[in-house]
């Protein structure tokens, strides 16, 4: 299970990269922000619909 995971990282890491280097700051700053956003409204509604 670890080598695989391991292996996925690694491709996905050299792709980020190479992305980011590419593309620049202003487009890594967005993918950030969706991310972090789509994760809070992920939190919030698991304490709001999940809570007894």
């Amino acid at each position: 299970m670890a080598i695989p995971c391991v292996a996925v990282s690694i491709v996905g890491n050299r792709l980020g990269a190479k992305y980011a280097i590419r593309l620049g700051a202003n487009i890594v700053r967005r993918v950030l922000y969706l991310v972090i956003g789509l994760l809070m409204v992920s939190i919030i509604a698991k304490v709001v619909f999940m809570s007894n």
